[in-house]
Formats: C-alpha cells, sequence, structure tokens
C-alpha cells in the first residue's frame, strides 16, 4: 500500500483537513480490510487474553474489535462518561488500554475523531500513579508524518499499526 501522504503536506494541514483525507480514504476500503486487521489484534493480544484490557467498540471504518471483545473474558468497552470509563479502568487493573485514532505519528500524537472523549480519559488516567499503557491502534497507511496538536491533545505511549 502506497504511503498516505508526504511530510510537507501533512505538516500543513489543520487536523480538520488531515481529519477529512483519512476519513476519505477509510471510506473507500473494502470491509475486508477492517476485519483481517481485527483478526491480526485478536493473534497480537493473545497472550494477554486472560488480562483485563481496555479496547474500544470499533465503527465500520476502524480496525475491527468484535473477535477481541466476544472472545477476550476480560474486556472493559467504554462508557459515555470519559471519567467513569477511567475510573472503570483503573478499578479493574488494566495494564493496556487500546485506543482508536484515525492518525498516528512518529512520536505518538493522536487524531481522533474530533469530541474529545479519548483526550479525556487518557488524561484523567495519566492524573493517576497507576495509569496503564496507552496503545493507539491504526492502519498502516493511517501513520503520518505528522499529527497537528493543540495543548488539550493527549498522545499515547506506543502504536501499534495492522
Amino acid at each position: 500500500m502506497q504511503k498516505l501522504l508526504n511530510f510537507e503536506y501533512v505538516t500543513s494541514m489543520t487536523k480538520l483537513k488531515l481529519r477529512f483525507e483519512i476519513l476519505s480514504r477509510l471510506r473507500v476500503l473494502k470491509p475486508d480490510i477492517f476485519t483481517q486487521a481485527g483478526f491480526k489484534l485478536a493473534e497480537y493480544l493473545r497472550p494477554h487474553s486472560e488480562e483485563p484490557i481496555a479496547i474500544f467498540r470499533s465503527f465500520s471504518d476502524e480496525i475491527d474489535t468484535k473477535l477481541v471483545v466476544s472472545h477476550f473474558p476480560h474486556v472493559l468497552l467504554p462508557d459515555k462518561d470519559p471519567y467513569v470509563y477511567a475510573q472503570n479502568i483503573l478499578d479493574a487493573g488494566v495494564k493496556y488500554v487500546y485506543v482508536p485514532g484515525l492518525a498516528f505519528d512518529d512520536k505518538c500524537h493522536r487524531l481522533g475523531r474530533g469530541k474529545g472523549y479519548y483526550d479525556r480519559v487518557i488524561s484523567l488516567l495519566r492524573q493517576t500513579a497507576h495509569c496503564p499503557q496507552l496503545i493507539g491502534l491504526c492502519l498502516k497507511f493511517q501513520l503520518v508524518a505528522s499529527v497537528p496538536t493543540e495543548a488539550h491533545d493527549q498522545s499515547v505511549d506506543k502504536v501499534i499499526s495492522f
């Protein structure tokens, strides 16, 4: 698959333009791509299958997390309230939180869908002494040279792409 965007183009983009670019490319992908990435994700997570993990309930244009949610016994899914979700993660002793993103860069900056849900969750978790590892999940082409950030944006600790 060809590289999504070159460095010069990305660095001059706003979050809105980059979000539009990525979403446009995601819309034309066959559903099979998200399903296959979901199988790879489940295989990657298999060694941690007995540990509690926090993961997102996937949209149709994200890595399919249904296999993980249905086959792993200790999965926490987001609550409508980011404060409740963050507290549930801490109460369950979750070591790994898997976070969606439209784009990530090599500094682990994340571009979300624009509502700030995961920025709030990550911020709350980072304020605690036992913050779990925050791992971004995406398809390979969603790795870009630079994600535009603002003061409230939260990065992840690591990014895994399929």
